[in-house]
């Protein structure tokens, strides 16, 4: 039996592609992804600017990982964890920098904190088919940029 820290080596299908093995519990086979490194670096740095672009404003970028993740053709099972981990950490982030700005306050976040944490498990509970998953996700980010166009110019004095 190999150790977790022992690489594994899978036959490529096109020369480049890098194989990305997500483990299974035990006795379940892993899943093996082909991810060319081009489409790879492109989730990344689309990542990486969502995030940057979020945290900016005091924001965590959930919505922003599900749409890159989602153009990227990744699978609905995949995405959940992975956007609330990158959520997770880029709100920590956002939060210290607040909290050393001055700008935070416990007496704001704790009513927030106590209605999220048991919506957020139910949330995670409920199992969404793959293609209302996809028409949600696209509902959601065509209201969010039609708000975002429809908008009043802001008046200047």
């Amino acid at each position: 039996m190999r150790s977790r820290r022992e690489s594994y080596s899978y036959p490529s299908a096109c020369p480049g592609d890098v194989a990305v093995v997500a483990r299974a519990r035990p006795g379940r086979s892993c899943m093996i992804a082909r991810v060319a490194p081009t489409d790879l670096a492109l989730l990344g740095l689309g990542v990486l600017c969502v995030a940057a672009l979020y945290a900016s404003v005091g924001h965590a970028g959930a919505s922003g990982y599900i749409a890159v993740m989602s153009l990227a053709s990744l699978a609905p099972a995949e995405i959940r964890p992975a956007a609330l981990v990158l959520n997770v950490l880029v709100a920590t982030v956002a939060t210290a920098q607040f909290w050393r700005a001055g700008h935070f306050s416990f007496r704001l976040l704790w009513p927030f904190c106590v209605l999220a944490v048991p919506l957020a498990f139910l949330g995670g509970r409920m199992s969404l088919p793959v293609d209302a998953f996809k028409i949600l996700v696209g509902a959601v980010l065509l209201f969010s940029a039609w708000r975002l166009v429809a908008r009043p110019p802001a008046e200047t004095e």
